[in-house]
């Protein structure tokens, strides 16, 4: 009965270790927070299309394996994330975020 009482009092305190575990299976999990990481840059300027946004994502989804779902719903996910969507005219775009851009080609290979 003690235990109970004291378990109401002050709730679970799992060990540290278990609460580490945890937040890398998570991190692991966040297939999303992995395109972020390596597909884009955040900013407050930075301005993105959700098109543009979308197939990037749609392109990293597949080669890893991961659910692509909708163009809603990885907006509806930004958004959730703290990203902005705004309309410029017909054209729907994230503030907060732009897609990588590719290092600068040094031209072709000399021999």
């Amino acid at each position: 009965m003690q235990g109970c009482l004291e378990w109401q009092r002050s709730g679970l305190q799992p060990p540290a270790t278990v609460l580490a575990a945890t937040g890398e299976y998570f991190e692991a999990e966040d297939a999303l927070g992995r395109w972020l990481e390596e597909c884009c840059e955040r900013g407050t300027n930075h301005v993105e299309a959700t098109a543009a946004l979308f197939a990037s994502w749609k392109a990293w989804a597949e080669t890893s394996g991961e659910y692509v779902g909708s163009a809603r719903r990885l907006s509806e996910n930004l958004i959730n994330r703290g990203f902005e969507l705004h309309r410029k005219g017909s054209a729907r775009q994230m503030r907060g975020l732009r897609l990588c851009q590719p290092a600068a080609s040094a031209g072709p290979i000399q021999f």
